[in-house]
């Protein structure tokens, strides 16, 4: 007689072990380019953030729209406008990071060194455990680049600081 050989379903533990491992090394390889990717997602979001309120900023100055605050002189001392005081349609509330930015100690600073030159935006903004620039940084670096967690406050001020309140609805007449 001949012996019929059974088929057998499933897999035997070499092929369970070989995916296994064959996993493992995936994850190995997977999980910090994946980090690095959120990472940097968070980083240029926070960038986008600082340059919204550098435009929104912008726009204020150009309209009038504070009350203790105008453009600085050509080669006068840098104007510094809180955050608290401009008004973003849209988010800028919180950080990528999940922490409220600090807008009393977030500002914009404005300046114009020169008749021949350009007004300059530049922004130091940080949230409440410290993510963010590092120092003061001009709107044309705004990168990920310019974005560090747990940053350290900047250090210089000198200047006027202006708008100390966020314009409400009604002065944005709305």
């Amino acid at each position: 007689m001949i012996k019929k050989i059974e088929e057998k379903d499933g897999f035997t533990l070499i092929e369970l072990l070989a995916v296994i491992v064959i996993l493992g090394i995936l994850m190995i390889i997977a999980v910090p380019q994946v980090t690095k990717y959120i990472e940097n997602s968070k980083k240029d979001t926070y960038a986008d953030t600082a340059k919204a309120y550098i435009n929104s900023a912008r726009y204020m100055l150009l309209n009038d729209e504070f009350e203790t605050c105008t453009l600085p002189e050509d080669g006068g001392a840098p104007i510094y406008i809180p955050l608290k005081a401009i008004y973003l349609e849209q988010g800028g509330e919180k950080s990528p990071y999940s922490k409220l930015i600090d807008l009393t100690n977030s500002f914009i600073k404005v300046e114009k060194p020169s008749a021949r030159e350009k007004y300059k935006y530049s922004i130091f903004i940080t949230d409440q455990q410290r993510n963010g620039t590092k120092v003061i940084t001009n709107e044309t670096e705004l990168t990920r680049a310019a974005i560090f967690k747990k940053g350290t406050p900047a250090t210089t001020t000198h200047g006027r600081y202006c708008a100390e309140e966020k314009p409400t609805d009604t002065d944005k007449g709305k």
